[in-house]
């Protein structure tokens, strides 16, 4: 028990200063220069991505799941303050070191099940943005990691499951704080036209499959 913890919480505090590097450096968002709601923004953050390490050590999840939620953790956790991502080189780096970590938990079976399913999500992603205008060409890298982080295209499925329900949550929640004032269809327009960031919703469903919650 002792050591997953332990392992759950360094990786909290390392997936939360990568993020402070990569908010302040790479897209220009240091502590200094945040209003007052934006600093509120980044201690929930905080508490968020440390809840969420948290918790997967407490379900005693393997060092290597650990490590690739971790950077997982640091590209959500970067949309869920500016909407923006890490940089390409640490998106696609992580891909690699989870690629690298499957393959050493599963051997080459878990390299070829790391590798199908990025590239399943790429292509899903790619064609959404190509055609139906879905989401931004970068959910695309963020997809990328997010398959490779999954691991397998069922833990794809069941992770994207949670994330329908989540996002049919928030958009529920919204038209009801909108009924009285709008009326029922104007409310569901609304909540319907906003979008919210992936990498926080993915990071949701990310939390459930390799917790064991689903």
């Amino acid at each position: 028990m002792q050591g997953p913890l332990i392992c759950s919480l360094i990786c909290a505090i390392c997936t939360n200063l990568i993020a402070e590097i990569m908010l302040a450096h790479s897209l220009q968002q240091p502590w200094a220069r945040l209003s007052a709601t934006q600093r509120h923004v980044r201690q929930l953050r905080w508490v968020l991505c440390s809840a969420g390490c948290l918790v997967l050590g407490i379900q005693q999840v393997s060092i290597g799941q650990q490590i690739v939620f971790g950077l997982f953790s640091v590209s959500a956790a970067t949309d869920f303050e500016t909407k923006l991502l890490p940089p390409d080189w640490y998106l696609y780096g992580s891909v690699i070191i989870g690629i690298a970590i499957y393959g050493v938990v599963n051997g080459w079976a878990g390299v070829q099940q790391a590798i199908l399913t990025q590239a399943f999500c790429f292509g899903v992603v790619t064609l959404g943005v190509a055609f139906f205008n879905l989401c931004d060409s970068g959910d695309i890298k963020l997809a990328m990691q997010f398959g490779c982080a999954c691991g397998s295209l069922a833990h794809v499925l069941q992770a994207a499951t949670v994330v329908w329900v989540i996002a049919g949550l928030v958009i529920l929640v919204v038209a009801a704080a909108h009924v009285r004032r709008s009326g029922i269809r104007r409310s569901l327009r609304t909540a319907i036209s906003i979008q919210p960031p992936q990498g926080p919703l993915l990071w949701c469903g990310l939390l459930a499959v390799i917790g064991g919650f689903w």
